[in-house]
C-alpha cells in the first residue's frame, strides 16, 4: 500500500502546481501517504523476532508520527494565518 501511494505524488504534485487541487484535499492525501509509510514501521516493528528491534522500532514510530502530528498543526496555523482568521 505504501509504495502505491508512493506512485502517486507526482500526479499530486502536478496537480497542485497546475492548481487542479484544493489545499484541503492535497493535504488530505499527503497525510494518507505519510499514514501508509508510517505503518511499515508499526508492522517492522510487530512482526521483529528480536524483543529489543521491536521496541525500538515501536519507539521510532511514536517519534515520527510525533513529528508528523506536529508538521500537521504547523500547516494548519499557517494555514489559518494566511487566511487572516486568527484574533
Amino acid at each position: 500500500i505504501a509504495l502505491h501511494a508512493l506512485d502517486g505524488l507526482v500526479e499530486l504534485r502536478e496537480a497542485i502546481v497546475h492548481r487542479r487541487c484544493a489545499a484541503q484535499e492535497a493535504t488530505q492525501r499527503f497525510n494518507r501517504v505519510i499514514a501508509a509509510l508510517l505503518s511499515l514501521v508499526f508492522e517492522a516493528a510487530d512482526v521483529a523476532a528480536d524483543p529489543a528491534v521491536s521496541r525500538l522500532l515501536g519507539a521510532l514510530f511514536n517519534l515520527m508520527q510525533g513529528k508528523e502530528f506536529a508538521g500537521q498543526e504547523r500547516a494548519a496555523g499557517a494555514a489559518a494565518f494566511a487566511a487572516g482568521t486568527t484574533g
